[in-house]
């Protein structure tokens, strides 16, 4: 058994990769719908699923190099700006969109007094292992993207990958643990896209996808209790449409490279033969 999965993994890499990724994750759906486990899928399945198809595709070469890749952080100041502060710009401005449009202005003092714990909130974003940071981006940004971009122009590349992210969410929007599943599902779609620019232009720093991934979830989860009722409808609909739209504009801004030119065939991009 164990040489025939060898077999399968190194003659389709990616598909192996995403039946495990969703395999993994969707373990919990069953038991979540018997009342037997409190959420319906586990989070880290592409973590889990890129650390056991690495060594069986390239050996210890290519889970060293994803590894090295977990930790890139010498990379530009611009990468990390666009990772660290853009979620909260969109989520900021999200917020006084809400508030214009008739929400409640958020009472200042309360959200100053909030504000401390907004670092332990990013830090368990980035760290839990169940977390879509560290449970997701390994598997997402660090094996998928590079094989999806050989061959492919970056734009089919982001826009296969999208879907597919996408799709892995299935459980939550089907048991209604997350709601407003159109705007969702076009979140991950579009937002792919400022992802795979911040691989390309990152050399495929994994560490920069998780801060990136980190910062969406702890900027939402700040603001969030800021709003209730209709109003936190509100507010998150114009976050995820915010975010959509960004992501869209960075695309059309990224030029005709981005959308026509793909990468070598037969060659992962960023660590070459071992991404």
């Amino acid at each position: 058994m164990g040489p025939a999965i060898g077999r399968v993994a190194q003659q389709h890499p990616l598909a192996t990769f995403f039946v495990l990724a969703y395999g993994l994750t969707w373990l919990a759906a069953v038991p979540y719908a018997v009342g037997a486990f409190p959420v319906p899928l586990l989070p880290c399945g592409p973590l889990l699923a890129a650390l056991a198809v690495t060594p069986l595709v390239g050996g210890w070469p290519a889970t060293a190099a994803l590894l090295r890749r977990m930790g890139r952080w010498r990379v530009g100041l611009r990468w990390y700006a666009l990772a660290l502060l853009l979620p909260f710009g969109v989520t900021a401005g999200a917020a006084a969109a809400a508030v214009a449009l008739g929400a409640p202005a958020p009472a200042g003092d309360a959200l100053l007094g909030r504000l401390p714990g907004l670092v332990p909130i990013f830090v368990f974003n980035l760290l839990f292992p169940l977390s879509g940071a560290l449970g997701e981006e390994p598997g997402w940004r660090g094996f998928a993207l590079p094989r999806l971009l050989a061959g492919r122009s970056p734009l089919a590349a982001t826009l296969i990958l999208g879907a597919l992210v996408a799709g892995w969410h299935a459980p939550l929007f089907l048991t209604g643990q997350y709601g407003q599943v159109p705007l969702r599902v076009l979140f991950i779609v579009t937002t792919t896209v400022l992802y795979t620019l911040l691989a390309n232009g990152s050399g495929g720093s994994v560490l920069l996808a998780m801060l990136f991934h980190a910062a969406w979830n702890a900027a939402a989860e700040f603001a969030l209790p800021a709003f209730a009722g209709p109003d936190l409808d509100l507010f998150f609909a114009l976050y995820l449409l915010g975010g959509s739209a960004v992501a869209v504009l960075a695309g059309l801004l990224a030029g005709a490279g981005f959308v026509r030119t793909p990468a070598p065939r037969g060659v992962p991009a960023f660590s070459p033969g071992a991404a």
